[in-house]
C-alpha cells in the first residue's frame, strides 16, 4: 500500500513525463535566413494579417527579407504540414512580414534512435516579403 507522498510523488513523475512527450510531440525546429534588410520598420502583427501566397506569386512589387524553415525536430514529432504552416506564419507575423511565399516542403529526413525507420520529416519553407510600395496586394 502506498503512502499519500508516494502517490502524490509518482503522480508528480508521471506528470513531468506528460509535459515532456507533449512538447516533443508539437516538436518543429525553426530557422531564419535574413536575406535583406527591410526598408520600412517592422510591426508584429498577427499570423493572419499576413498575406499567404501558395499558388502565385504577388503581383506588386516585394523585397525577399528572410527565408523561413519551419521542420520536425524528429521522426517522433508527430506534427503535420498543417502545423508547420501555422507555426510559419505565426514567424512571418513575429517578423512583420507583409507576405509569406510558400516555396515548398523542406525535405529533411530523420530516422529512429537506432537509425532504423527512416522518413521525411514535416516542414515547409518559405519568403517573409516586404511590399515595396505603400498598397498592399489585396
Amino acid at each position: 500500500m502506498r503512502t499519500p507522498h508516494g502517490y502524490l510523488s509518482s503522480f508528480a513523475h508521471a506528470s513531468v513525463l506528460a509535459l515532456v512527450l507533449t512538447s516533443s510531440a508539437c516538436g518543429f525546429a525553426l530557422r531564419v535566413i535574413p536575406l535583406a534588410e527591410p526598408t520600412k520598420p517592422r510591426v508584429p502583427r498577427a499570423a493572419s494579417a499576413v498575406d499567404l501566397y501558395v499558388s502565385t506569386r504577388p503581383t506588386v512589387p516585394v523585397r525577399d527579407i528572410a527565408l523561413l524553415t519551419v521542420e520536425e525536430e524528429s521522426i517522433y514529432t508527430g506534427g503535420t504540414e498543417a502545423m508547420a504552416l501555422e507555426q510559419l506564419r505565426d514567424e512571418a507575423g513575429r517578423m512583420g512580414c507583409d507576405a509569406l511565399v510558400l516555396l515548398g516542403p523542406s525535405g529533411g529526413v530523420g530516422s529512429g534512435i537506432d537509425g532504423k525507420n527512416a522518413r521525411s520529416l514535416k516542414g515547409m519553407r518559405g519568403a517573409c516579403v516586404e511590399y515595396t510600395k505603400a498598397e498592399s496586394a489585396r
